[in-house]
C-alpha cells in the first residue's frame, strides 16, 4: 500500500469535482433568482413606492447571495473532505488502527482501561499532528472536520467483543468506527436544516410574483 499522498492529484480533485461544480451551480441559481426578481420589478415598477422598491431590491439581491452561498459551503466542505479522506486520511487511519491493534496484542495498551472517548481523543490529537504537513486547504478543511468528531457511543462495545489476540479485527474495526466518525463530522459543520432556506426563498419569490 502506497501511504504517500498525490497532493496534487488531491487538489486538483477537489478543484474540479468539488470546487468548480459547486461554484458554478451557485451562480447559476443566484443569477436565477436575480431575473427572476427583475422580470418582477420590470412588470412592476410604476405599481410600487421607491421605499418598497428598495426594500425588494436589496433583499431580493441578498438573500439569493446568502442562502445558496451556505447551502454550497456545506455541499463543498462534503464533498473536498470526502476527497480528502479517501485519499490521504483513510491510508492514515489505517496505520493508526494497525498501530494501536499491536499495542492491544503486545500488552501495551487495555481496551478495559481505554474507553471510546479516550481512543477518539488520542486519535485527534495524532491525526492533527499528520496533516501539519498538507497544504492549506487541505490542512484547513480537515481540521475544521476534525475538531468537530463526535464519540461512538458503539466503539467500546465492539471491542469488548473482539479477541484480543486478533490484530487484523481490531484495526479493521477501530479503521470502520473512526472512520465513520469523520464523515459523520464532516455533515455537522453546517447543520443540515440549512437546506430549507433554500424551499422558503423559493416561496418568498412566488409570494412575490403574484402580490
Amino acid at each position: 500500500m502506497n501511504n504517500q499522498p498525490n497532493i496534487k492529484a488531491v487538489l486538483k480533485e477537489i478543484l474540479f469535482k468539488a470546487l468548480l461544480p459547486q461554484s458554478l451551480k451557485t451562480i447559476i441559481y443566484v443569477l436565477f433568482n436575480w431575473f427572476i426578481l427583475s422580470l418582477w420589478l420590470y412588470l412592476n415598477y410604476e405599481e410600487i413606492s421607491d421605499l418598497n422598491l428598495l426594500i425588494i431590491t436589496l433583499l431580493g439581491g441578498s438573500i439569493p447571495i446568502f442562502v445558496y452561498s451556505i447551502w454550497a459551503i456545506r455541499k463543498f466542505i462534503i464533498k473536498a473532505f470526502l476527497i480528502i479522506h479517501n485519499k490521504i486520511l483513510k491510508y492514515w487511519l489505517a496505520q493508526y488502527c494497525e498501530e494501536l491493534a499491536l499495542k492491544v496484542k503486545n500488552g501495551e495498551l487495555s481496551l478495559e482501561q481505554n474507553s471510546q472517548l479516550e481512543i477518539v481523543i488520542k486519535f485527534k490529537l495524532w491525526i492533527t499532528k499528520k496533516i501539519e504537513g498538507l497544504p492549506s486547504l487541505l490542512k484547513k478543511v480537515s481540521l475544521f472536520i476534525i475538531r468537530k468528531i463526535g464519540y461512538s457511543t458503539s466503539l467500546e462495545e465492539r471491542l469488548k467483543l473482539l479477541k484480543k489476540e486478533n490484530v487484523d479485527q481490531i484495526s479493521t474495526l477501530l479503521n470502520e468506527e473512526l472512520s465513520r466518525l469523520l464523515i459523520e463530522s464532516s455533515h455537522r459543520i453546517i447543520p443540515y436544516y440549512v437546506v430549507v432556506l433554500i424551499p422558503i426563498h423559493i416561496i418568498l419569490l412566488v409570494v412575490l410574483w403574484f402580490y
